[in-house]
């Protein structure tokens, strides 16, 4: 009988396979998801940073800044 590790060592190894195949075959394409997936997790915080470097904060507009400008107009 084959042993649980044998058969995960398996299928990882099959899944390995595939993926070298596959970004040896599409490279643009794992480029692109990995920029994807990249992105997905840094511009949320990119985004809260910038929008605190102007003003805007979670207890409102910050007087002086970027955004009290932006609120009065």
């Amino acid at each position: 009988m084959i042993s649980l590790p044998e058969i995960t060592n398996s299928v990882l190894q099959a899944a390995g396979n595939g993926l070298v195949k596959f970004r040896q075959n599409h490279p643009g394409l794992a480029a692109a998801g990995l920029i994807a997936a990249g992105s997905t997790v840094l511009l949320p915080t990119v985004g809260l940073a910038a929008l605190g470097l102007a003003g805007f904060t979670s207890g409102g507009v910050v007087g002086g800044m970027l955004s009290l400008t932006i609120h009065e107009s």
